[in-house]
């Protein structure tokens, strides 16, 4: 019965230890942000907003519209 016992909380940790690995920023402070685009070279993305953390950098934001616009390279943005 011991041994079932430990590998049941094991495993509860092991699953808990999983979700805050996967959190991805979730419970930080959150942001909105308009994405417009003002250049004649690219078109538009399909939503305007976007909620990110707050932790977030303009760099990841280039790559972010990058990958949405089919881009080879972020520095086009």
């Amino acid at each position: 019965g011991e041994t079932k016992a430990d590998e049941s909380s094991h495993t509860e940790a092991a699953e808990e230890k999983q979700e805050e690995d996967s959190d991805y920023h979730r419970s930080d402070e959150q942001v909105s942000i308009c994405l417009e685009c003002n250049s004649s070279k690219l078109r538009g993305l399909k939503r305007k907003w976007i909620r990110c953390s707050a932790q977030a950098t303009v760099l990841h934001l280039k790559k972010f519209i990058a990958k949405k616009l089919n881009l080879s390279s972020f520095n086009e943005v």
